[in-house]
C-alpha cells in the first residue's frame, strides 16, 4: 500500500473506532454491531439452512457457497490483553479467496485501539463493529474488532515483513443464504466444519442498540429456542479452526 494511502487509511480507522467506542459509551448512540445465533442441528432445532427458512418465515434471496481457511497468526505486542490477532482466507471453490485481518476480544473496548493500523497492502474493506453472539439462554456474549480485507488475495503475501501466519491444516465448507422477512434482513449460514460437524448460525447486521438487540431476540433468538435450538459457545473462528 502505497505511503500516502495507508496514511489516510489509518485515520479512517480511528475515526471509525473512536466513533464506535462513543457509540459504546451511551445507550442512545448507536455504532454498527453484528448480531448471531449459531447451533449445531444433531442437539435440536432446524437441521438445514432450508428449513431455518422455513421456521422464521422468511424469503430466501441469494445463495453462495465458500470455501474457509483460518490461520495461526504470530500475535504481535502492539495487540491488547485479552486480545487475538485472527487469520482467514474466505472465497467460492476454485476461485482465489479473499483474506481477512482481525483483532477480537472482549468489552470494555481498549484505547489502544485507536491507534490501531491494518497491516494488510491493498485493502479493500475495512470496519469496526461490535459482536453480540447468543451463546446461551438469555445474556449475550459481546466482544469488540477490528478488521481489513484484501480482496482475491491469499493472506502471507498482504502481510508485511515480519509478520507471518501458518494455515490450518484443515478448512470449511460454508453456504450463505441471504433472507428477509417484513421485519429483519439476515444471513443464514450452514457449516460443514473441519472434523464433520455442522453449524448454523443466523446473523443480523444493525446498530448496537437496545433496539435492534431486542429485534434480533424477538425474530431470530427466540423462534430458534422454541425449535428446541440449543446455542454454540464457540465463535465461528474457533469451530473452523479445530482440525
Amino acid at each position: 500500500m502505497p505511503d500516502g494511502m495507508s496514511h489516510r487509511w489509518g485515520i479512517e480507522m480511528r475515526i471509525l473506532v473512536a466513533m464506535t467506542l462513543a457509540a459504546g459509551a451511551t445507550s442512545a448512540g448507536a455504532g454498527p454491531a453484528e448480531y448471531a445465533f449459531r447451533w449445531d442441528p444433531t442437539q435440536g432445532g432446524p437441521g438445514s439452512a432450508a428449513a431455518v427458512v422455513v421456521a422464521l418465515k422468511l424469503q430466501p434471496g441469494k445463495s453462495k457457497k465458500y470455501v474457509v481457511r483460518y490461520f495461526d497468526v504470530v500475535q504481535p505486542t502492539t495487540v491488547p490483553p485479552g486480545y487475538k490477532v485472527i487469520g482467514r482466507e474466505r472465497g467460492a471453490p476454485g476461485e482465489k479467496p479473499d483474506a481477512t485481518y482481525k483483532v477480537r476480544g472482549p468489552e470494555p473496548i481498549p484505547s489502544e485501539l485507536l491507534a490501531w493500523k491494518c497491516p494488510l497492502t491493498g485493502v479493500s474493506e475495512s470496519k469496526a463493529e461490535v459482536d453480540v453472539g447468543f451463546v446461551g439462554v438469555s445474556l449475550p456474549k459481546r466482544a469488540f474488532s477490528v478488521s481489513c480485507t484484501v480482496d482475491k488475495a491469499a493472506l502471507q503475501p498482504v502481510l508485511p515483513a515480519g509478520y507471518s501466519a501458518t494455515a490450518k491444516g484443515c478448512s470449511s465448507q460454508m453456504e450463505r443464504t441471504k433472507a428477509r422477512s417484513s421485519k429483519v434482513e439476515l444471513k443464514v449460514e450452514q457449516w460443514s466444519l473441519p472434523k464433520g460437524e455442522v453449524a448454523i448460525e443466523v446473523s443480523m447486521e444493525g446498530s448496537d442498540s437496545d433496539a435492534d438487540l431486542e429485534r434480533f431476540r424477538a425474530e431470530v433468538v427466540n423462534p430458534l429456542l422454541s425449535k428446541k435450538a440449543v446455542p454454540l459457545k464457540g465463535s465461528k473462528s474457533e469451530l473452523g479452526s479445530e482440525c
